[in-house]
């Protein structure tokens, strides 16, 4: 698994090298959601750019997406204030911890965890929800 986090135009970016195609590097603070997060089930990881330990979540989301392979998308998106979530999540009740792990299902958020989680736990919230 490999990725960079790198400064872009006054935000940052994640680049994903050599993941597989169900794993996805999300834009920060998007002024909407993007079309493909209301298909599907996904698994969003939300870390603030800031945090040395949000990013080990990066890693977790990226296993369970080698793991399940295309029966769930991943998403990492960075993060550096709360108020950039509301855009593209207004439905969530985001709280000011992070990591922020999202499950969505056909755009609906089905699953909310706050801070750092076992992959087992994240892995059991993801797997509950297909089919």
């Amino acid at each position: 698994m490999s990725y960079r986090i790198e400064p872009t135009d006054g935000h940052f970016a994640i680049r994903l090298q050599g993941e597989p195609e169900n794993c996805h590097a999300l834009t920060m603070a998007p002024s909407d959601r993007e079309e493909e997060l209301n298909h599907g089930l996904w698994l969003v990881v939300v870390f603030a750019v800031w945090s040395g330990p949000d990013r080990k979540a990066i890693d977790t989301a990226l296993e369970i997406g080698h793991e399940l392979g295309d029966k769930v998308q991943i998403g990492i998106r960075p993060f550096d204030r709360k108020e950039e979530l509301q855009a593209w999540c207004p439905e969530g009740k985001i709280q000011w911890v992070s990591p922020i792990w999202l499950v969505l299902k056909d755009g609906k958020s089905v699953n909310e965890m706050f801070g750092s989680q076992s992959r087992q736990k994240v892995f059991e919230a993801v797997v509950v929800h297909l089919r």
